[in-house]
């Protein structure tokens, strides 16, 4: 258990943290933020008040990449 809910940032911008046990953390990607690996932060508090180490990698080496480039489609046809 936690001492009080996580914080966050995403992208170096406060993310909104919700839910317990699991707790959720989202920030929106703006069209300002850099393309590539997102960075993200989570500090914490155990049960007992003591700082938590953070947090700033996955435990299965993923990542979360930003990507503003639009998607293409080659011409499609549909016939029937």
């Amino acid at each position: 258990a936690l001492a009080a809910t996580p914080v966050v940032t995403i992208a170096g911008q406060a993310a909104l943290v919700a839910g317990g046990a699991p707790y959720t953390a989202t920030y929106t990607m703006l069209g300002t933020d850099n393309e590539g690996t997102v960075a993200f932060t989570i500090n914490f508090m155990d049960a007992a008040g003591n700082a938590g180490t953070a947090v700033t990698a996955t435990t299965n080496s993923s990542s979360v990449a930003f990507d503003k480039t639009a998607p293409t489609l080659s011409v499609v046809s549909i016939s029937s």
